[in-house]
Formats: structure tokens, C-alpha cells, sequence
């Protein structure tokens, strides 16, 4: 009787436990199945910088054993047509967006995500002209903080007393106001100068000649266009000013160096993000920027203006101009 009255205690013992494992089981498969999501990666075919994010992207998924779905568009689709191929696929539940088409297309949507590569997120609807966010999609900038330029800066250019910066107020406010204080802690004037079409940058510079020694531009296409970036250029290499541009071609054009967005950080940045939006921890509530950035240096605009480059900076450059 008391091998039976033991044998009976162990096998509801041994029942409980069953149980118990068996539903550990199952709630570590809920929350696994629960954590992953089918990520909608929405760029434009055909684009290089879009398809080597898409890579980078993808690569770090695999690695994340995350599932993923591409939704390239050609060059003729709109946001509305992409909108509608996103939501048609409903396993889609989490989004990465390139570019402005894409960014505007995943709006709609109301699915969360991020977006990069966005050349004015104000104009596409993203954030304010504070850099707030005003939709379900949480992104990065494609500038950079000037802060994180300024020992660059400084060190090619020994003293600076005054900075022009030409910019639209509803495009770019938030990217001015950053510069602005970044500038005055460097005890350095800043000249902020509206303007509301690319038509104006020439006249601007025509009327502030003489009250700056260098002219920062960032990406803001109401004020620059491939036009308009000419004016600043010649201004520049005739006033012998100093113009801080945001891409290599600039700096190939005639700008003294640009600093602008390193891809593979960048996708390093972003992805982070992606992963606390898919598991509901992102708090940000403005746009961020990229933490980390290339820059360019034209060796022969610096001879033009006298300027004496350390080689620390030009080893550091990732393009290094000569003409």
C-alpha cells in the first residue's frame, strides 16, 4: 500500500511538471513568434545607394533570423501605388523605407518603421519644422550635427568669425537651429538667412558679401539645386569665402570639403532602431541623426585660399581632390 500511495504522489508530481514545461514551452514560442516581424524593405529599383542599403539591411536580418519582404518600385510608381502594394501583402507588419517615395508611401500604411535616406522629411510629411515626428514612422536624418564636424572645421580653418548659412524655414528649421547653437558654442557669429526658392541663394550672398568668412550649406533642397550650388561655388572661389558643402560631388565641383552620411553606419544606426520598433521599446520622439560621417576635402580649393591642411585630416578624408 505504501509503494502505491508513493507511486500515486510521483506521478501527479511528475504531471505537474509536465505541465509546467509543456506551457513554458508554448509561452517561449508565443513570445519568440510575437517578437519577430515580417519586415517590408521598400526602396526604388534600379538605385545604387537604395539597393547597398537593402543589402546591408537584409544582411543584418539574416543574421537576426528575421523575415523579410522586398517591395522595390520603379521610377514611374507613386506613394499611393506603393501604399497599396504594402498594405496587398499582409504579412508585411513592420516597415524600412528609402528614400522620400517610399518614406511618403509607408505613411498611409500606419504600420510603424523607419525611414533614412530622406532628403526633406518636412516636405514628405514625416516630421515638423521643429524635427518632431508626426506620424507612426521614426527615421534619421540625412545630416549630420555640426558639432560632430567642428573639430574638422576648426582644425582647416584656423579662425572663423562669422558663418552665413542660407536655409528655408518650413524645410529645415530644425537642422538651423541645431547649427545655430552648436556655432554660438563655439563663439562663432552665426548670419541665418531665409530664403524661399534656390533663385534667392545668389542674391543673398550678394547682399551679406563682406559680413562672413565661411558659408555652411546642409541638405536642403528648397535653397540648393545642382543651379544654385554653382552660384555658391564661383561666389566662393571668387571671394575667396570658404563653403562647407554635403556631398563629394560639391567638393569635385569646387566646394572647400562636405561632410555627409556614411552609408554602412548608417545602416548600422538604423537597423538598431528598427529592432526596438519591432519590440516596442523605441521612445524617440525626433528625428535623429546619423551618428557617424565621411567627408571630402579639395586640396586645390585650399590652395586657393591659403589654407594649410594637416595630414591627419586628409589621411581621414575619403576623398582627397586635387583640381
Amino acid at each position: 500500500m505504501l509503494y502505491v500511495f508513493l507511486f500515486n504522489i510521483w506521478r501527479k508530481l511528475f504531471n505537474m511538471r509536465f505541465f509546467i514545461y509543456i506551457s513554458m514551452f508554448f509561452i517561449y514560442i508565443l513570445i519568440s513568434i510575437s517578437s519577430f516581424a515580417d519586415i517590408g524593405v521598400v526602396y526604388k529599383k534600379g538605385n545604387s545607394i537604395h539597393e547597398s542599403i537593402v543589402k546591408k539591411i537584409l544582411d543584418f536580418a539574416t543574421k537576426d533570423k528575421q523575415n523579410y519582404i522586398k517591395v522595390p518600385f520603379n521610377v514611374d510608381a507613386t506613394p499611393q501605388s506603393i501604399s497599396n502594394e504594402i498594405v496587398q501583402n499582409t504579412n508585411i507588419n513592420t516597415l524600412f523605407l528609402i528614400g522620400d517615395f517610399a518614406a511618403k508611401s509607408g505613411i498611409s500604411t500606419n504600420l510603424p518603421g523607419v525611414f533614412v535616406n530622406v532628403i526633406n522629411p518636412v516636405q514628405c510629411g514625416l516630421i515638423d519644422s521643429s524635427g518632431n515626428y508626426i506620424t507612426q514612422l521614426a527615421g534619421i536624418s540625412m545630416d549630420i550635427p555640426l558639432k560632430n564636424k567642428m573639430p574638422i572645421i576648426t582644425s582647416v580653418l584656423k579662425s572663423i568669425n562669422s558663418v552665413l548659412i542660407v536655409y528655408n524655414e518650413i524645410a529645415s528649421d530644425y537642422l538651423f537651429r541645431n547649427y545655430e547653437k552648436t556655432l554660438l558654442d563655439f563663439n562663432i557669429k552665426c548670419l541665418g538667412v531665409q530664403a524661399d526658392t534656390e533663385n534667392e541663394l545668389g542674391q543673398i550672398l550678394g547682399k551679406y558679401i563682406g559680413t562672413f568668412d565661411c558659408i555652411i550649406s546642409f541638405v536642403d533642397n528648397v535653397v540648393y539645386s545642382f543651379s544654385s550650388v554653382n552660384i555658391a561655388l564661383k561666389f566662393s572661389i571668387l571671394n575667396k569665402v570658404s563653403f562647407i558643402s554635403f556631398s563629394p560631388q560639391m567638393v569635385n565641383s569646387g566646394s572647400l570639403m562636405a561632410f555627409y552620411t556614411n552609408y554602412e553606419k548608417l545602416c548600422t544606426q538604423a537597423y538598431n532602431i528598427l529592432k526596438e520598433v519591432i519590440q516596442g521599446q523605441y521612445a524617440g520622439n525626433q528625428i535623429e541623426f546619423c551618428s557617424e560621417f565621411s567627408y571630402s576635402i579639395n586640396k586645390y580649393i585650399a590652395k586657393i585660399l591659403k589654407l594649410k591642411i594637416d595630414d591627419k585630416i586628409l589621411n581621414g578624408a575619403e576623398n582627397v581632390y586635387e583640381k
